[in-house]
């Protein structure tokens, strides 16, 4: 390669968070080293494993001088490892890759034509497909651009999880200039930290494109981090989306985006955190949670016009984004159930946990 081909290549920053993922970990840098585009750095982070994740990843920082380890000896959370990462990095662009998924062979050879051809965007949102621990691939998931006639921006897609934007730092690629400019930070001590990282850079970025392609596996798995309900990511969850009010606040456009905050919050927070809760084992409630999920339920939050004002949004959704839009009118029938037939509806939620349980065993 010429050197001037080199000097023009977009350096790109791989932050690779690691926590006790040593069935998966292998898969994963190897997904790096086999890019078929070189320029990178992967900014690996042990947050003090107690498996053989460390002993992984010291063997290929011996063979790999683009591998930069990073050991933590007391667990710090994701949240602080990757903002340790975005401290570290180096390149034009940076990538999240969990320690459990792992990247298609081209995703950086994608990724980097399309820098090429826009260069003055700052965020990318790429495609992905979902596959099960033992590796069989589902359908990809692909973004799509918003609709401008209408009005749609990303951020506001983001705000509703549709066209590719979701709440999720694996399907950007963010342009480091971005981060640094607005000092955007993943939430630390809390499930869910990037959140409020995704809604960020929605709402800084200038320009957003989209790449049509699946450049990234997402392996669903019971040991993942947010795989397994508890009161802690229930907690969490409600933390996550204050901050987004939070930050909505400080722009001073909460008035603005409120209604789309509230559909936001009530589908992707509280319906979520219901069905989490019910599904919860007795001994891992107590009087607190208890006290209140039932503060929510009977509280004006679910009252009849905000889940008209989520009925008529799941309508206003194209039919062609099929599970985004069922997702929102199944939302509007369970937060109508959960304030008016609760018992009935916890019952129906644990007879379906117990059925889930069944078949994601059998799928693994």
């Amino acid at each position: 390669m010429s050197a001037f081909l080199f000097l023009h290549m977009t350096k790109i920053s791989i932050i690779l968070p690691v926590y006790n993922t040593e069935a998966y970990l292998e898969q994963a840098i190897q997904s790096v080293l086999d890019q078929t585009y070189q320029n990178w750095e992967l900014i690996a982070i042990n947050d003090a494993s107690t498996d053989g994740s460390l002993e992984i990843l010291e063997r290929y920082k011996k063979t790999e001088r683009r591998v930069k380890l990073f050991d933590f000896e007391k667990n710090k959370g994701q949240g602080f490892v990757r903002n340790f990462g975005l401290n570290e990095a180096h390149g034009d662009y940076i990538v999240f890759l969990d320690s459990d998924d792992f990247l298609a062979s081209k995703a950086l050879e994608i990724l980097n034509d399309n820098i090429l051809k826009k260069p003055n965007t700052e965020v990318f949102v790429w495609g992905f497909t979902t596959c099960t621990a033992k590796g069989k691939k589902g359908k990809p998931n692909l973004p799509a651009k918003p609709k401008s006639k209408n009005g749609e921006t990303h951020f506001q897609l983001g705000m509703l999880s549709r066209k590719g934007c979701q709440p999720v730092a694996w399907v950007y690629a963010v342009k480091r200039s971005l981060i640094e400019k607005h000092d955007i930070k993943f939430a630390e001590g809390i499930y869910f930290e990037d959140i409020i990282f995704s809604t960020q850079i929605l709402w800084c970025a200038k320009k957003v494109g989209v790449i049509k392609k699946p450049c990234y596996y997402y392996r669903k798995h019971q040991g993942s981090i947010t795989g397994k309900a508890s009161k802690q990511k229930i907690d969490d969850k409600f933390t996550a989306h204050v901050l987004i009010k939070t930050f909505l606040e400080e722009q001073g456009t909460f008035g603005q985006y409120e209604s789309l905050y509230l559909i936001r919050f009530l589908t992707l927070c509280v319906r979520t955190s219901f069905n989490e809760y019910l599904a919860l084992p007795m001994k891992e409630k107590d009087k607190e949670l208890d006290d209140y999920m039932d503060k929510i339920r009977k509280s004006n939050l679910l009252k009849k016009e905000n889940l008209l004002l989520l009925l008529n949004t799941a309508f206003s959704i194209p039919k062609n984004e099929k599970v985004v839009r069922n997702t929102y009118i199944s939302a509007y029938f369970s937060l109508k159930a959960i304030k008016k037939r609760y018992t009935l509806y916890r019952l129906f939620i644990k007879f379906a946990s117990k059925i889930h349980r069944t078949l994601k065993r059998i799928s693994q």
